[in-house]
């Protein structure tokens, strides 16, 4: 099934981008990947642009 997306899924969404962000960074061995604190308002920002 697909939901059509809204903004009232907004902090859905950046848990769960939070979570893979996080994994990823946790298998990383070369330490290339980061969260900055403003990582969850931010990437939100940069995605509704494109």
């Amino acid at each position: 099934m697909v939901i059509e997306y809204t903004s009232k899924y907004d902090e859905e969404i950046k848990d769960l981008l939070i979570e893979l962000q996080e994994y990823i960074v946790s298998i990383d061995k070369e330490k290339y990947n980061i969260i900055t604190s403003n990582f969850r308002e931010e990437y939100l920002k940069k995605l509704r642009k494109k």
